[in-house]
Protein backbone atom coordinates (compact mmCIF):
# COMPACT_ATOMS: atom_id res chain seq x y z
CA UNK A 1 0.00 0.00 0.00
CA UNK A 2 1.42 3.36 -1.00
CA UNK A 3 1.30 6.23 1.41
CA UNK A 4 -0.27 9.41 0.07
CA UNK A 5 1.34 12.77 0.55
CA UNK A 6 -0.70 15.01 2.91
CA UNK A 7 -0.79 17.83 0.35
CA UNK A 8 -2.21 15.48 -2.28
CA UNK A 9 -4.97 14.41 0.10
CA UNK A 10 -5.69 18.06 0.99
CA UNK A 11 -5.79 19.00 -2.69
CA UNK A 12 -8.30 16.23 -3.39
CA UNK A 13 -10.46 17.36 -0.45
CA UNK A 14 -10.43 20.97 -1.68
CA UNK A 15 -11.27 19.83 -5.21
CA UNK A 16 -14.22 17.81 -3.91
CA UNK A 17 -15.44 20.81 -1.88
CA UNK A 18 -15.29 23.04 -4.97
CA UNK A 19 -17.36 20.53 -6.92
CA UNK A 20 -19.92 20.30 -4.12
CA UNK A 21 -20.12 24.11 -3.99
CA UNK A 22 -20.67 24.22 -7.76
CA UNK A 23 -23.44 21.67 -7.44
CA UNK A 24 -25.14 23.58 -4.60
CA UNK A 25 -25.01 26.95 -6.34
CA UNK A 26 -26.32 25.70 -9.68
CA UNK A 27 -29.84 27.06 -10.08
CA UNK A 28 -30.44 25.38 -13.42
CA UNK A 29 -31.61 21.83 -13.95
CA UNK A 30 -31.14 20.07 -17.26
CA UNK A 31 -33.53 17.75 -19.07
CA UNK A 32 -32.42 14.26 -20.04
CA UNK A 33 -32.85 15.32 -23.66
CA UNK A 34 -30.42 18.23 -23.15
CA UNK A 35 -27.93 15.93 -21.45
CA UNK A 36 -28.15 13.35 -24.25
CA UNK A 37 -27.74 16.06 -26.89
CA UNK A 38 -24.72 17.55 -25.10
CA UNK A 39 -23.18 14.08 -24.73
CA UNK A 40 -23.67 13.37 -28.46
CA UNK A 41 -22.01 16.71 -29.29
CA UNK A 42 -19.20 16.13 -26.74
CA UNK A 43 -20.24 19.24 -24.81
CA UNK A 44 -20.94 20.02 -21.19
CA UNK A 45 -22.86 22.60 -19.22
CA UNK A 46 -21.70 25.61 -17.26
CA UNK A 47 -23.18 25.45 -13.79
CA UNK A 48 -22.77 29.20 -13.48
CA UNK A 49 -24.68 30.44 -16.55
CA UNK A 50 -26.27 27.26 -17.98
CA UNK A 51 -24.53 27.63 -21.36
CA UNK A 52 -23.75 24.45 -23.31
CA UNK A 53 -20.00 24.61 -23.80
CA UNK A 54 -17.64 22.40 -25.69
CA UNK A 55 -15.67 20.47 -26.33
CA UNK A 56 -15.99 18.80 -22.96
CA UNK A 57 -15.81 15.06 -22.45
CA UNK A 58 -18.51 13.28 -20.46
CA UNK A 59 -16.31 13.32 -17.33
CA UNK A 60 -15.17 16.95 -17.65
CA UNK A 61 -14.98 18.94 -14.42
CA UNK A 62 -14.41 22.64 -13.89
CA UNK A 63 -13.56 23.51 -17.49
CA UNK A 64 -13.63 27.18 -18.46
CA UNK A 65 -16.94 28.40 -19.90
CA UNK A 66 -16.56 30.11 -23.26
CA UNK A 67 -19.65 32.22 -22.50
CA UNK A 68 -19.12 33.58 -18.97
CA UNK A 69 -15.50 32.59 -18.24
CA UNK A 70 -16.28 30.67 -15.03
CA UNK A 71 -14.49 27.39 -14.45
CA UNK A 72 -17.76 25.56 -13.89
CA UNK A 73 -18.28 23.51 -17.06
CA UNK A 74 -19.03 19.87 -16.32
CA UNK A 75 -19.46 17.09 -18.85
CA UNK A 76 -22.96 15.90 -19.67
CA UNK A 77 -22.62 12.64 -17.74
CA UNK A 78 -21.11 14.43 -14.74
CA UNK A 79 -24.15 16.73 -14.69
CA UNK A 80 -26.42 13.67 -14.73
CA UNK A 81 -24.44 11.96 -11.95
CA UNK A 82 -24.62 15.14 -9.86
CA UNK A 83 -28.41 14.89 -10.02
CA UNK A 84 -28.88 18.21 -11.80
CA UNK A 85 -31.74 16.88 -13.91
CA UNK A 86 -35.38 17.87 -14.15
Amino acid sequence: MTKRHPLQTRHEALQMQLELDDMKTCMRRFTLEEIEQADDMECGFCLSCGFMSGPAGPDARQYRCEHCGAHKVYGAMEVALMGLTE
